[in-house]
């Protein structure tokens, strides 16, 4: 990796930014998940691929959510194989090339966003694939369960007051 180095004196934050113990700390940027999602039809879809980008803003990243998703699902897991999850993880949500079902979404759908794909990115047809992690059973399946644990989580830890009623019902 080359380093740019700016001719000016001023100041720029993003200079660091490259830094390898920085860029492991950061977690999937939203402007790019967000393109990434323009492709899919279903908003349960989209709304897994937001999940973990927010989860990988949390502390730990990706490299967290893979460790909470060996653990969650060991019999899923052939452990020795697992060391990219993290990565598959950001490409998961990344890649337009990468298409998944989940229960509860109409195979229809599937076909529409295989559609838009080849018709918003033609030129790279061929890397089109399904979702499948030859070490992890079950992936989407497991991502929509992470998914589910993680908000009951937060459910049981949010309160309730009479101000956060008013609030919501005026929402």
């Amino acid at each position: 990796m080359t380093t740019r180095h700016s001719s000016d004196s001023e100041f720029h934050q993003n200079r660091f930014m490259s830094d390898q113990a920085l860029v492991e700390q950061r977690g999937l940027l939203g402007n790019l998940v967000a393109e990434r999602a323009s492709v899919l039809v279903s908003a349960k879809k989209r709304a897994l691929l937001f999940f973990l980008q927010a989860e990988s803003l949390k502390p730990g990243g990706l490299k967290r959510i893979a460790a909470e998703l060996r653990k969650m699902f060991p019999d899923r897991v052939q452990q020795q194989d697992a060391y990219s999850l993290d990565r598959d993880l950001a490409e998961l949500c990344l890649n337009p090339a990468i298409n998944f079902n989940m229960g509860g979404v109409d195979d229809y759908l599937y076909e529409i966003e295989k559609d838009r794909y080849a018709h918003e990115y033609s030129e790279s047809r061929d890397y089109y694939r399904e979702a499948h992690l030859p070490y992890f059973g079950r992936f989407i399946d497991s991502l929509v369960e992470y998914q589910r644990k993680r908000i009951e989580e937060a459910r049981t830890n949010y309160v309730e007051t009479e101000v956060t009623r008013q609030v919501f019902a005026s929402m």
